[in-house]
């Protein structure tokens, strides 16, 4: 049902103080069936609960004597409920990440959240939504995996979280940051590649003994080799004379988790041309890298 309005909203208990100290919670017990279509009104008894279970009171309508024999008495032992069946729905959750960095030398290795969320509301407040976010993950500071609770703002009017999504979690995972180094023969053009370069113009370049170094978790770095790693200098914006160019990584090869060589060689290339430098993607979880030299001077004829 949607959020109940009941009248009396407060219950008075009196009795035998070890008896009304015992009582954790009075609740008002609805029958759904018993609830009109559309919604309405129903008599609902109340439940007075204690560690143990429910707790036998009376009523303060009762009669003296019977009062004088209850340790526990509920100043009412009904409420009158305005309620109504709201409908339930399953949506996608979409495009949610992550905000800040974890402590020093930590990185986030991955990141998991549900990937559907259940709302209820009147069948015409849930017909357009199809889809829900939820804000950023902050990770700021963090040292250790942990749940973070999803914050899903104000949704739409008349639209609500289910009662099972109400305390859905992200499931952060933080890894110790390592390193890994390289060094490459930035002389040999296969080594250093020239891409978009223009039809009929030679290129000269060396940029002699090229160091990498990786910064990341240590299960994507275990994953990666030198075949793993392209450098390739952007000759698109290039004049005729001497330009300095930047020197710049892609990784390649590596296998992407439940999709298709395809699918990851794309994802790893974008990624690359993303993530120079200590600005590296914080989306795909590829390692941050530092390039030494970082610039070439490519002579273009």
């Amino acid at each position: 049902p949607s959020d109940a309005k009941a009248s009396p909203e407060i219950i008075t208990l009196s009795g035998a103080k070890a008896i009304v100290g015992r009582v954790m919670s009075v609740n008002a017990e609805i029958d759904y069936a018993s609830i009109p279509e559309g919604g309405g009104q129903v008599k609902a008894e109340l439940a007075a609960t204690g560690a143990q279970g429910h707790l036998s009171y009376i009523s303060a309508s009762a009669d003296a004597s019977e009062r004088a024999l209850s340790p526990l008495i509920l100043s009412s032992s009904s409420v009158n409920v305005y309620t109504e069946l709201l409908e339930l729905k399953e949506v996608e959750l979409i495009d949610v990440s992550t905000s800040g960095k974890p402590a020093e030398g930590y990185e986030l290795e991955s990141f998991e959240v549900p990937a559907t969320v259940w709302i209820k509301g009147r069948a015409e407040d849930l017909s357009a939504i199809e889809q829900l976010t939820a804000s950023d993950i902050d990770i700021s500071g963090i040292s250790e995996s942990m749940e973070i609770a999803l914050d899903f703002g104000e949704l739409p009017e008349g639209v609500y979280l289910a009662d099972s999504s109400r305390s859905l979690s992200a499931i952060v995972n933080i890894s110790n940051t390592e390193s890994k180094g390289f060094v490459f023969d930035g002389s040999s053009h296969e080594v250093l590649r020239l891409e978009n370069t223009a039809a009929g113009a030679s290129y000269e370049y060396d940029a002699g003994e090229i160091e990498v170094l990786l910064h990341g978790v240590s299960g994507m770095l275990e994953l990666i080799n030198e075949e793993n790693i392209e450098l390739y200098i952007d000759a698109s914006e290039f004049t005729e004379g001497e330009n300095e160019a930047e020197i710049k990584l892609r990784y390649t090869g590596l296998a992407s988790e439940g999709g298709n060589e395809e699918e990851a060689a794309e994802e790893e290339e974008a990624s690359g041309e993303n993530a120079s430098g200590e600005d590296a993607s914080e989306d795909t979880y590829l390692p941050r890298y530092t390039i030494s030299p970082s610039k070439v001077t490519v002579t273009m004829n």
